[in-house]
């Protein structure tokens, strides 16, 4: 975990797959909430799950909303391309479907750039 002025940032979290089963990342999770409960319940900080990979998928942050009480945070997402790049990205935005099950890594990864860029608001 990483402290940033009232951000907890998570970082890491690693257990051995076959303890999963038991809920190790749910003793994880517990054990730190509690650590910082007092600091939590006065406002004197706050936890963020921080960023995530969209080419990476899990359900970690559903898992946290669920179990933990964790809310959703949004913010603006603005992308500035070089130049020829975001004639390429409006150009290929009408095909995005074509790209997400590819098995080719170059053209999952344009799939990946489509969909951050459906993110903005333009």
């Amino acid at each position: 975990m990483e402290q940033k002025d009232k951000a907890l940032k998570l970082l890491m979290q690693k257990t051995d797959p076959v303890y999963e089963k038991y809920r190790s990342n749910a003793a994880l999770v517990d054990c730190m909430l509690n650590d910082w409960n007092e600091k939590l319940k006065s406002g004197e900080v706050y936890i963020t799950n921080g960023s995530r990979s969209i080419k990476h998928e899990t359900n970690f942050n559903a898992y946290l909303e669920k179990y933990f009480g964790f809310r959703k945070a949004y913010a603006k997402l603005r992308i500035v391309y070089r130049f020829p790049f975001g004639i390429v990205v409006k150009v290929l935005k009408p095909f995005i479907k074509l790209f997400e099950h590819t098995g080719s890594p170059l053209l999952y990864n344009l799939y990946c750039v489509l969909k951050m860029d459906s993110f903005t608001s333009k």
